[in-house]
């Protein structure tokens, strides 16, 4: 027999838990026995779902309509109990990066999840999914996705210790997923209302072969990608074929004695004028990234 559990990032539905104390929820923190415990407002909460009852039905709905808004909700099958799942869900809380340093892995973003689950080595990836019968999720765009279930002979992980150790390779997978939401986040806070307007299925996409692009030519400093982005929104990637830009995108950004952020602030109007603004051409926005 399985269970079925909820589970909630409530960093993304803050205090979601106070809803779940008034439904008289059975659920757990993964953030339980870690230096995080006490920040319950913004735990990943792992919620029992599998009664056949009026509680369960109403928080199965509101959680499919928050992962069809924010990238924080998966639902599992298992045949652990509640206790049993938690306590082994959170011992992936820590990860041990390259350089030895402990990281805290909020793989249970579902912007996350997908890449966590992949950059895994075989033996992780049957510990971790070690109790999964199913598992889905709602993806960064609001779609049910679901996860393989692994089966395992417990060759592959009896190597394996805990916490995680990650190489390069996978440190560098997870730090490259997560970039173009860091530049959002950065963006959001120079034009708002602007991004507002533009769907995340959209922007998403955009931000990430944009980056690609800045990279390309060398532009690996934060400030610096931001105002290329800045560029290639008002102007929908088109501000590219302008001769100025070809002349300047022509050499990396280490070639040039100009810095780029000089560069951009000296730019003729016409080259914001190559295309039309990203979020004139797409519409208003539906969801949160």
């Amino acid at each position: 027999m399985n269970f079925r559990y909820l589970l909630i990032d409530t960093s993304q539905q803050m205090r979601f838990y106070r809803r779940l104390d008034g439904w008289r929820a059975s659920y757990l923190s993964l953030f339980s026995g870690h230096a995080e415990e006490s920040l319950i407002d913004i735990a990943p909460l792992l919620i029992d779902v599998s009664d056949d009852d009026e509680t369960c039905e109403r928080i199965v709905e509101e959680a499919t309509r928050i992962g069809r808004l924010k990238p924080c909700v998966s639902l599992l099958e298992s045949p652990w109990s509640l206790d049993e799942l938690a306590a082994h869900l959170g011992q992936f809380h820590l990860v041990r990066m390259p350089d030895g340093r402990m990281m805290v892995m909020r793989w249970y973003d579902t912007r996350i999840l997908p890449t966590w689950f992949d950059l895994l080595s075989i033996g992780q990836r049957e510990i971790f999914m070690e109790p999964v019968a199913a598992w889905t999720y709602f993806d960064r765009f609001g779609e049910s996705r679901s996860l393989p279930v692994v089966d395992s002979d417990g060759a592959s992980a009896s190597s394996v210790v805990l916490p995680f150790r990650l190489d390069e390779a996978q440190a560098s997978a997870l730090f490259a997923a997560s970039e173009p939401d860091g530049l959002i986040m950065e963006l959001r806070k120079v034009i708002p209302d602007e991004m507002r307007r533009i769907p995340y299925a959209v922007l998403h996409p955009f931000v990430s072969e944009q980056l690609r692009a800045a990279y390309q030519h060398g532009l690996d400093k934060l400030s610096d990608q931001v105002q290329y982005l800045l560029l290639a929104l008002y102007t929908s990637g088109n501000f590219v074929g302008h001769h100025e830009s070809r002349k300047r995108l022509a050499t990396p950004a280490q070639a040039h004695e100009q810095s780029f952020e000089d560069w951009v602030g000296g730019l003729p109007d016409d080259i914001w004028a190559m295309g039309q603004p990203l979020w004139a051409e797409t519409g208003s926005v539906e969801r949160e990234g």
